[in-house]
């Protein structure tokens, strides 16, 4: 193996084991980690899944779909760790929510991880929701709905020449999927107050290049109070999240709580939130120009853990036709 090739090698390893790390380090495990990727939900810390009441939902809790009353698309792109040197991360998605009166609502998303050009991981889903409160007979203020995801995963490595030239039985292969699927559930056993609990990757996904890698078993759950107006605040909806993910080296839980507020007859929107990793803020302009609404997200958020960048960034357009 010529110098040259150990050289870029040992890069590469470094830019995927950084990788790993910042992962790891930001939410306690690497590879397909969901972080709803949803701007709003961002703002409020990632405590987003009893609240949850746009096309986001298909990646935040897929029940959330339940909630919506108007079609709505969202493009979004996500930049963590701004100015983080030698290591240019992007990710961006896209979703979409129908309703179809009588029947259910339906969604579908997609979304890409790029680490350098050199890493990337997609996720490709469907997901439907239904209000089912008539199975708790409609106790009032009971109110419960259900959703589902389907998945698919995928990862690849971008290996040049050189890199396959060294023959490494990793290098055999470039990509790997598998699919899995998720459950949402939306259960409101206080007026006003909505649990929100989410099982991810129920089924096992392989998605190892030369070894078996199974994309882990995610848990959530999280309930929100939504206060109502006071004084000039609109919609004041507080909420926490704690989550699990089973993975046989690292089982881990995280937590987030949040909190989200509109002015302005739901003109301008206002969030903050706090994780075990971050502390977050973010802010949303809506406005509807005859029977289509435009709302636009921003998302800042300051890592207490990875120093010398200048935060994450998201910013969303969502689309109400």
């Amino acid at each position: 193996m010529s110098m040259k090739g150990k050289i870029k090698r040992i890069y590469l390893f470094l830019v995927c084991a950084l990788h790993i790390t910042l992962y790891t380090l930001h939410n306690s495990y690497a590879a397909f980690i969901d972080p709803g990727w949803g701007t709003r939900g961002a703002g409020k810390g990632g405590a987003f899944i009893a609240s949850v009441d746009d096309a986001s939902a298909v990646m935040w809790n897929p029940a959330g779909l339940s909630q919506m009353f108007i079609r709505e698309a969202i493009v979004a792109y996500h930049k963590p760790y701004a100015g983080l040197e030698g290591l240019d991360l992007k990710m961006g998605h896209f979703s979409v929510g129908v309703p179809v009166y009588g029947v259910a609502n339906f969604g579908a998303g997609a979304a890409l991880f790029n680490c350098d050009n050199i890493y990337k991981e997609t996720t490709i889903q469907v997901s439907a929701a239904r209000e089912m409160s008539e199975l708790i007979d409609g106790i009032n203020p009971m109110k419960l709905a259900l959703g589902v995801n389907i998945k698919y995963l995928s990862h690849e490595y971008v290996w040049d020449d050189e890199i396959k030239a060294l023959d490494d039985p990793i290098t055999r292969k470039d990509s790997a999927g598998g699919v899995t699927a998720d459950i949402g559930v939306l259960f409101q056993p206080i007026y006003e107050v909505p649990v929100g609990l989410t099982v991810k990757n129920l089924i096992p996904a392989d998605v190892g290049l030369e070894n078996e890698d199974i994309v882990p078993l995610e848990a959530s759950i999280g309930a929100a109070y939504r206060i109502g107006t006071m004084g000039s605040l609109e919609d004041i909806t507080p909420e926490f999240r704690i989550g699990f993910r089973d993975r046989e080296y690292d089982r881990t839980l995280d937590y987030a709580v949040g909190v989200e507020t509109w002015l302005g007859m739901h003109t301008v929107g206002l969030r903050a939130g706090y994780n075990n990793n971050e502390i977050a803020a973010g802010l949303s302009f809506e406005r509807f120009f005859g029977n289509i609404g435009m709302r636009l997200d921003y998302a800042a958020l300051i890592s207490r853990v990875i120093r010398d960048n200048y935060g994450s960034h998201r910013v969303s357009m969502a689309v109400k036709f």
